[in-house]
């Protein structure tokens, strides 16, 4: 079984990702890729839950890879295309798994990461913080927010990148760094060039995932599953935006931040 596995990172780019393979599943069955959606959800988020990854939600059943290589086998696939942005957080007990697994079945795997530039990803990942959290720690400024992802490690790609890296192997990982103003459909490249097949672009708008991804990467471990009111959200979220994005740049220049991988570990082959 030949696999690619997409790891994220959060808010970048993938639930255009995964809305456009769901959207895809029929033509790529038919070219013998099996990619899983169950429940209406277009992520594997059952998958990154069985091996600890997360997302620890209820309506989330954990799936294992040797049950979703099993319903491939049963649709006639050969291939299989994984998705879940929870499995990019460093978690080594659960990395070693994932990889033990893969290779007591034999699979062909690779590995996908994308990665946007930090000031960008900073915004996106405090935009969506304004929108969903109402409890649990609270920023009330993006200069707040931006102190804590750096002291918890939750924005050092490469440290990301390396948790895998050093497990299944740096020729097995791709790293594709999206470039401001890059076509969305761009990130599809590597899943059509696996699949052998073009993947149809999925509509812009909002996230279609059921659960908040960023979560588990910006929130310390161990914290509450975060809960509250849209009243709550719109009265914090016209605050919190206070801070330029000049700002931004400052704060995260004054922090000592690894880059992420060079360009040499982007080709799949």
């Amino acid at each position: 079984m030949q696999i690619l596995v997409h790891l994220g990172l959060n808010k970048c780019a993938s639930s255009y990702i995964q809305r456009a393979l769901a959207g895809s599943q029929a033509g790529l069955c038919r070219a013998g890729v099996f990619y899983p959606v169950e429940g209406g959800r277009p992520a594997q988020y059952g998958l990154s839950r069985h091996y600890g990854f997360g997302p620890d939600v209820a309506g989330v059943t954990r799936r294992s890879l040797a049950w979703l290589t099993a319903e491939a086998s049963r649709r006639h696939c050969t291939r299989m295309i994984l998705s879940s942005e929870y499995l990019s957080l460093d978690r080594p007990a659960a990395i070693a798994a994932f990889a033990a697994d893969l290779a007591a079945l034999g699979a062909d795997a690779r590995f996908v990461l994308f990665s946007r530039e930090l000031v960008p990803w900073l915004h996106s990942l405090f935009n969506q913080y304004v929108k969903t959290v109402d409890s649990g720690p609270h920023f009330p400024t993006i200069d707040a927010f931006i102190d804590h992802v750096l002291a918890n490690g939750a924005i050092d790609i490469a440290r990301r990148y390396r948790a895998w890296a050093d497990v299944v192997g740096a020729r097995r990982l791709a790293h594709h760094p999206i470039a401001p103003g890059q076509p969305p459909e761009d990130v599809l490249v590597p899943f059509a060039e696996f699949a052998g097949l073009p993947i149809a672009p999925a509509r812009q708008g909002a996230s279609a995932s059921p659960v908040r991804c960023w979560r588990s990467s910006i929130a310390p471990r161990g914290s509450s599953t975060w809960t509250g009111t849209s009243a709550t959200r719109s009265k914090r979220g016209s605050a919190c935006w206070s801070s330029p994005r000049e700002s931004t740049r400052s704060r995260a220049a004054q922090r000592s931040v690894e880059s992420p991988p060079s360009s040499s570990a982007r080709s799949i082959a």
